[in-house]
């Protein structure tokens, strides 16, 4: 069995797909393809539609992680990015500010309250009911660097040949928004991170495979139910720490066969054989769908804009009607009670 090791924010050890991983935290959307980056549009509405609906969450005022609007005045992302009540959310030129954090205790996810109101066509459908199918196809979205370097390493058979690409740089002032897609190939819990969904870094099967990096936690995955493209996870993390020798402190990359390539394992770096077959690494995205139950618990207990707004019309509108019925004793004696049986309007 190949261990793998991998980092995500925090160093943690997982896990997922049936193999040991240590993961990194997700920087930007990686492709196969000679683009390295999708950082336009996808030419598809509907993919397009859901690319205009992620915004930016800047934790501490730092690097930005993309969040992903679910209600009125919520949006989702991933609980280890981290921040603090008052952190920003910026989408499609305004920015709102923080009010309030619900970390998911059974998983990676967290949700935020903002102070305002999301345009009705930022808010994106959830993928709510049923068993994600194999081989789904996905969408992923995230923020962070372009593709970096070649990675080589050795051949099956001898020589080297291309294995991947390293974490380019990243702007954390200015991050830019990329996009890519996979297929489902598995779902696996992760201890402390939830149920994932697992998908594996693949050369040749589209020029828009894509993975992860740092950066890209936070991001949104989506899947089609009943046709429509819904939120089915959020990105978690990926396995990505390699070498080509068996010491220093290595790299971070995006690898499509870690074959013929080092892996750390239990503070050594531990070569792995290439075969005929490529080892591709994976990356996971928290599943949204398995935890549908506790975001709604928290869309319910928190009040939309609009029902606060009516809440608070109504708590000086009452008052005054009750005063306007005790014009006349009939009045008095149906709109008010005694006063020993009287108590405050609950403040909101």
């Amino acid at each position: 069995m190949r261990q793998h090791a991998v980092y995500v924010h925090r160093l943690c050890t997982i896990l997922c797909y049936g193999i040991l991983l240590r993961a990194a935290p997700a920087e930007a959307v990686i492709v196969t393809g000679t683009q390295g980056n999708n950082t336009t549009a996808p030419t598809d509405p509907a993919l397009a539609e859901r690319w205009g609906q992620v915004g930016l969450f800047r934790p501490g005022g730092g690097v930005g992680f993309l969040g992903t609007p679910i209600a009125p005045n919520l949006f989702i992302t991933a609980k280890h990015v981290a921040g603090k009540v008052g952190d920003t959310f910026t989408l499609s030129g305004s920015t709102f500010s923080t009010v309030a954090m619900f970390k998911d205790p059974a998983s990676d996810l967290a949700i935020w309250q903002v102070a305002g109101t999301f345009s009705p066509g930022w808010i994106v459908p959830l993928y709510t009911t049923g068993t994600v199918a194999a081989r789904a196809e996905m969408f992923i979205l995230g923020v962070g660097s372009a593709r970096g370097p070649e990675v080589t390493g050795t051949a099956y058979g001898g020589g080297t040949e291309l294995k991947g690409w390293k974490w380019g740089d990243y702007n954390s002032a200015s991050p830019v928004l990329s996009w890519g897609t996979n297929n489902l190939d598995a779902v696996e819990s992760i201890s402390g991170a939830g149920l994932q969904l697992v998908y594996s870094f693949s050369k040749g099967i589209s020029d828009n495979e894509a993975t992860l990096g740092y950066g890209d936690s936070g991001g949104p995955v989506f899947i089609q139910q009943g046709g429509v493209w819904s939120l089915a996870g959020i990105n978690y993390g990926v396995n990505a720490q390699f070498n080509t020798t068996d010491s220093g402190g290595g790299f971070y990359a995006a690898i499509f066969d870690v074959g013929g390539l080092y892996e750390p394992s239990n503070g050594s770096w531990v070569y792995q054989t290439p075969t005929l077959v490529t080892s591709p690494a994976y990356a996971a995205s928290t599943s949204t769908t398995a935890r549908i139950s506790w975001i709604n618990d928290v869309m319910v207990s928190v009040p939309e804009p609009h029902t606060v707004t009516m809440l608070i019309i109504a708590a000086l509108f009452i008052p005054l009607l009750q005063t306007t019925r005790a014009a006349g004793p009939v009045a008095r004696a149906l709109a008010a009670p005694p006063a020993h049986e009287r108590s405050p309007t609950p403040a909101r």
